[in-house]
């Protein structure tokens, strides 16, 4: 399995669950929606762990500002890894002669 399936699985979860939202969204409330509601919510926060789980299998940083962490996003132009929720930056190692100074 490569990056793409499962970059497409994610996507196809994602799209499910955001299909499932708006169906929720068409019932009358009541007893049955908040039964709908709170599994779209477990469904929901299952994906956003496997998706997490997912990222520290493949190695891309992770952000623990909440749980599940965040997939920290690469900035070419900063150099750095961001945080999409809190916006924390953590840059590359500093890597000299084999060496890596950020590792304790």
């Amino acid at each position: 399995m490569n990056y793409l399936d499962i970059k497409g699985w994610v996507d196809a979860a994602k799209d499910t669950i955001s299909l499932l939202t708006a169906a929720k969204n068409a019932l009358p409330k009541g007893e049955h929606r908040d039964d709908v509601e709170e599994k779209l919510h477990q469904a929901e926060e299952s994906i956003k762990r496997a998706d997490a789980r997912l990222a520290k299998e493949l190695g891309l940083k992770l952000c623990d500002c909440e749980f599940p962490p965040n997939v920290m996003l690469w900035r070419e132009t900063e150099q750095t890894h961001v945080c999409p929720h809190c916006g924390r930056r953590r840059n590359k190692p500093i890597v000299s002669r084999g060496v890596n100074y950020h590792q304790r």
